[in-house]
């Protein structure tokens, strides 16, 4: 600040001041403007990155995935859905300050309008406020898309593991179905002797259960779903 007032400030700047001592601090708030921006541009950041995170989940889904690689998956989607939240708390709690500093510079909310009657150090912070609270306003309901969007992709990869392991269950169905038929018709025409391998009724082992394989697998694929 002391560089600012003996190196840059000009010399109508300097008469201001010593007319009202409120613009002794103009280049101290023009510091905090800059921090404010400077954070909004950390939220921008962030928010891209989270953005660029929802897409690409959103594009891919892997149905060859391993139940590891899965559950891996899910934790990396509970992690950026914490954190969505965190940012989202975050921006409550600057939404609230800026809000606080707002009236502090003597604005009224919702009707805001720069003074002209105010010293110069108070109406550029006003204008400055203000600008960083238009820029802050569309980062929240970003925010607040995204956390929905977080939430969505948790689900939606869920449902897809829960698709596989049924798809899984329903192979593991078809394969019992098909083999039950020719154990059920081999333990049922093993018990004579005629139809024993290499005896003259064996032929009708194979009569019986090909067909029955195919009525059952058929009946399974073809069938009416529940």
């Amino acid at each position: 600040v002391t560089f600012y007032w003996t190196e840059l400030a000009d010399q109508a700047l300097i008469t201001s001041a010593r007319e009202h001592s409120v613009n002794t601090a103009h280049y101290l708030l023009k510091y905090a403007a800059t921090l404010w921006t400077n954070q909004l541009e950390l939220i921008a950041c962030g928010i891209a990155q989270s953005e660029y995170f929802a897409d690409d989940h959103t594009a891919t889904v892997e149905f060859e995935m391993s139940g590891n690689v899965w559950r891996k998956e899910l934790m990396e989607m509970a992690n950026t859905t914490k954190e969505m939240n965190y940012m989202k708390r975050q921006m409550n709690h600057f939404e609230q300050a800026m809000t606080l500093n707002m009236e502090r510079l003597g604005l009224v909310i919702g009707a805001e309008a720069v003074d002209e009657k105010a010293p110069q150090a108070i109406k550029d912070a006003q204008k400055d406020f203000m600008t960083i609270q238009a820029r802050l306003r569309p980062f929240r309901e970003r925010v607040d898309r995204l956390n929905g969007v977080a939430n969505e992709l948790a689900n939606l990869h869920a449902g897809f593991k829960s698709i596989q392991d049924g798809e899984f269950g329903l192979r593991l169905s078809v394969f019992a179905s098909i083999v039950f038929p020719a154990t059920l018709a081999s333990s049922l025409f093993s018990m004579g002797d005629s139809f024993l391998p290499g005896n003259d009724l064996f032929w009708v082992y194979w009569v019986v259960s090909v067909p029955l394989v195919f009525i059952f697998a058929g009946a399974l694929l073809f069938g009416r779903k529940p």
